[in-house]
């Protein structure tokens, strides 16, 4: 490698290193969407299940599914929010994505 080389080569590796962790955020989110998606699907084709069967008692159904329906809810909440941070980090400073070459400086107290 020339001088010019390795810099553009350590740049990309570092580019590399802080867009690939954003990537498998992205990724992780959308599996727990879809799996929440996979639930409320579930629910919805058993009561569609018992409604053709002459079962339609929607208490019973609810009740039987609230669990399912609160942890959809609140893994779309999660996602929405995730995506929501994920979204104004990269408006307040897009450039990070790319340029980005050292850890954010903390403040006496902070935490990362």
């Amino acid at each position: 490698f020339n001088d010019k080389t390795a810099g553009f080569y350590n740049h990309t590796t570092k580019f590399e290193d802080k867009l690939l962790p954003s990537f498998k955020k992205l990724g992780d989110m959308s599996d727990k969407a879809a799996a929440a998606s996979q639930k409320t699907e579930e629910f919805f084709a058993a009561l569609q299940k018992k409604a053709n069967d002459g079962e339609f008692d929607i208490a019973d159904i609810v009740e039987n599914n609230m669990e399912t329906l609160n942890e959809t809810s609140l893994a779309i909440k999660d996602l929405s929010q995730k995506i929501e941070s994920l979204v104004k980090s990269i408006k307040e400073s897009p450039s990070d994505i790319i340029y980005k070459s050292r850890d954010k400086l903390l403040g006496p107290g902070e935490k990362k």
